[in-house]
């Protein structure tokens, strides 16, 4: 029989507390890493959504997405990172996340929810600091207005040509909480039908000691020769294993955190939506 203090008895405890980590981890990406499945098409949207959690972190991370339907008819589309790993960040994320969500019900700009989601984060302190892509749908519209806060840009597939989404006017804004009273400015873009959207966080391209900007050129070759080699098919199927095969070839060994790709893609115009001016 292990002695209570022995090695024995001490893998035990060690084996029992993963596991019971693993579960709180488990019940955190279920809360609040959402499945797509026809809820978007109303609007004329279909998503993909891939996950990699950082394995050495409890299986799951900062990482954070969500696509909700908004008063007026409106989608908030929204892609961020929390600062921090394992449960920590996780605690992190859900908190902004879920606050987001809240104060999207506003049906207020994006500039303003950024606004207010950075002065949120501020009056937690240093702790709280994220990077997020906070976007509107307008399917009036075929628009999506977005803000950005210390985040990559966006990617744009539209025939198999691959670029990035224009700057706001001003340049992306910093973190969420790092300075309080910083105001935003939105950029816009109006969607065809087969335009596919990519968003992600910086763990699936981020190499050690390299430029950011050769990671992001890294994506934008990744996601044009997934296309060339296999355009995504039609349905949630086609753009999910389009979804698959790009997160494929970015992600190895290299990888120190979790990391996220969101594709929505345009699929045909809205069937329901409440045309109301854009605001």
């Amino acid at each position: 029989m292990p002695r209570p203090n022995g090695p024995s008895a001490r893998r035990a405890v060690s084996a029992s507390a993963q596991r019971r980590v693993a579960e709180v981890a488990d019940a955190l990406r279920e809360a609040v890493l959402p499945h797509f499945q026809d809820e978007l098409a109303a609007y004329g949207l279909e998503a993909a959504a891939v996950y990699r959690p950082d394995a050495r972190e409890a299986g799951v991370g900062g990482d954070w997405y969500k696509a909700r339907r908004l008063p007026g008819g409106r989608l908030l589309i929204t892609l961020g990172d929390a600062r921090g790993h394992g449960l920590e960040a996780a605690t992190l994320m859900a908190k902004v996340r879920y606050a987001l969500a809240g104060l999207a019900c506003t049906d207020r700009p994006v500039e303003q929810l950024t606004y207010w989601l950075n002065e949120l984060a501020c009056a937690d302190g240093i702790e709280s600091t994220a990077t997020a892509i906070i976007a509107r749908f307008h399917p009036e519209r075929d628009l999506l207005r977005w803000t950005c806060a210390g985040h990559p840009r966006p990617v744009l597939v539209r025939a198999g040509e691959v670029t990035q989404l224009p700057e706001p006017e001003g340049g992306p804004g910093p973190p969420l909480g790092v300075l309080p009273g910083t105001d935003c400015t939105a950029a816009a873009v109006s969607l065809e039908i087969g335009d596919i959207v990519l968003l992600y966080t910086d763990g699936l391209t981020e190499r050690r000691d390299r430029d950011p900007d050769e990671d992001t050129r890294r994506f934008l070759t990744a996601a044009r020769q997934c296309f060339a080699q296999q355009p995504p098919g039609a349905g949630h199927d086609g753009l999910d294993d389009y979804a698959r095969r790009l997160v494929a070839h970015l992600d190895g060994p290299h990888r120190t955190d979790d990391a996220t790709l969101l594709a929505l893609r345009r699929i045909h115009p809205s069937q329901g939506a409440d045309k109301q001016a854009l605001t």
